[in-house]
């Protein structure tokens, strides 16, 4: 997903980090991608008249809200089965990884691992 809205994973990290600035395009951007994740029905016209006005198409601004929307509904599902994230995730670097962890706090100790609401334990 990083890669596909313009951002390769090292330098999302930088972002995370604060090691690199980003631009206005990619603070409003990632604004509107946060508002949707946390709460899609405060999103007004104005929000995407903000993207418009920092150059994004309104294909590009349809791009951003679907990867937000999949991505917020994505971590959803994997929420409600108990899914613990892979160690890949777990080697990189702990501000990024908290910057990308949205609803339950990772457990490292459970990680890779699957406990299905419907299983008995």
């Amino acid at each position: 997903m990083a890669g596909t809205m313009g951002f390769p994973s090292v330098g999302l990290q930088a972002v995370a980090r604060e090691d690199t600035p980003p631009s206005e395009g990619e603070r409003a951007m990632m604004a509107y991608a946060r508002k949707i994740a946390r709460d899609a029905n405060q999103v007004t016209v104005g929000d995407v008249a903000m993207l418009k006005a920092r150059g994004f198409s309104g294909a590009e601004s349809f791009e951003i809200a679907a990867i937000a929307a999949a991505r917020s509904f994505l971590t959803k599902v994997m929420d409600a089965l108990g899914v613990q994230p892979d160690s890949s995730f777990l080697e990189m670097d702990e501000t990024f990884q908290h910057s990308m962890t949205m609803g339950r706090p990772i457990d490292p100790s459970q990680t890779g691992k699957v406990a299905l609401a419907t299983e008995q334990p």
